[in-house]
């Protein structure tokens, strides 16, 4: 299950519209520290990939597919995004469609893994969260409430981003479980019926073509 999906990609990628826009704030750009946490500290749904070979340019119902997880992830960026798409439709469209392996990645979570799908978009909403939050205390000015506040809250999202990310890595075991216990079962199974396998392999290898598959 291990990267089958580059949220935080994602995240870090589509934030650059923001930036081109209107210089946004250093919501979407943690400390280089928290952009490339270590792999062990990450549920596998959640780490970033290797990059993907080109694809072909988004459809315009994908691209609004793409805006529509923004809008219910990130609505600040959204909007900056949307003014980059009335201001320079040519420089949108390049840099959502570098966005397009990790989003073709999102659809295929979405059908084949619906839960996970939502633990992690969750994690997504949480993940920029905790940076706004972290951007805010890192400004200079602040009263002593003020940053009591923050934190607290801060607190209380990395929180409950830590118990989101358990529930991930539950859900990932679950299912590394289920297949080990599929897979037991059809050694144990083809072990019981091995003299009948061999020899239908041997009439399976006369005939032409033989099956690659036994």
């Amino acid at each position: 299950m291990s990267g089958r999906i580059a949220f935080l990609c994602f995240l870090f990628l589509i934030a650059g519209i923001g930036v081109w826009t209107q210089k946004i704030q250093a919501v979407n750009q943690p400390p280089a520290s928290a952009t490339a946490p270590a792999a062990a500290t990450q549920p596998a749904s959640t780490q970033p990939v290797a990059a993907t070979q080109p694809v072909k340019p988004l459809t315009a119902a994908q691209i609004d597919q793409i805006m529509s997880f923004l809008k219910a992830v990130q609505p600040d960026t959204y909007h900056k995004a949307m003014e980059l798409k009335r201001s320079d439709p040519n420089k949108f469209t390049a840099l959502i469609n570098k966005a397009a392996p990790s989003f073709i990645q999102l659809e295929e979570l979405q059908q084949s893994d619906p839960l996970l799908f939502k633990l992690t978009l969750q994690d997504l909403v949480y993940t920029h969260r905790s940076f706004q939050l972290a951007n805010q205390l890192r400004q200079p000015g602040l009263n002593s409430q003020d940053q009591q506040n923050l934190r607290e809250e801060l607190t209380h999202v990395v929180t409950e981003q830590f118990d989101l990310r358990q529930q991930i890595r539950q859900h990932e075991l679950d299912q590394l479980t289920k297949k080990i216990s599929d897979l037991k079962a059809q050694l144990d199974a083809r072990e019981k019926e091995r003299q009948t396998i061999i020899q239908n392999r041997v009439n399976d290898l006369i005939g032409n073509p033989p099956s690659a598959d036994w």
